[in-house]
């Protein structure tokens, strides 16, 4: 029964802000490498590199993390973007 079981810890690196004009240089800025944290009006919300693996897109991926913070596409503009690494230690 345990034998099927695994483990996987991922360790964050201390995250970093990310500066950017527009949306545009933002979407040049990221890399599909990052986990995202998003703030803005007191509320957040993060994502973990491992999810670029089913959202590909990184219009798509911003938009799904905002809504994740409860705000919209609209809202983006003016939000705290910080990026982090992730080092997977995998049983």
């Amino acid at each position: 029964m345990f034998g099927k079981i695994k483990i996987e810890v991922s360790v964050l690196t201390k995250p970093k802000e990310l500066e950017y004009k527009d949306e545009d240089d933002l979407t040049k800025k990221i890399d599909k490498k990052m986990g995202i944290i998003l703030e803005k009006n007191g509320r957040s919300a993060t994502y973990l590199p491992q999810v670029w693996e089913q959202i590909e897109d990184k219009e798509e991926f911003m938009d799904s993390l905002a809504m994740k913070a409860e705000l919209g596409r609209e809202d983006l503009k003016g939000t705290r973007i910080k990026y982090y690494r992730v080092f997977k230690i995998k049983e």
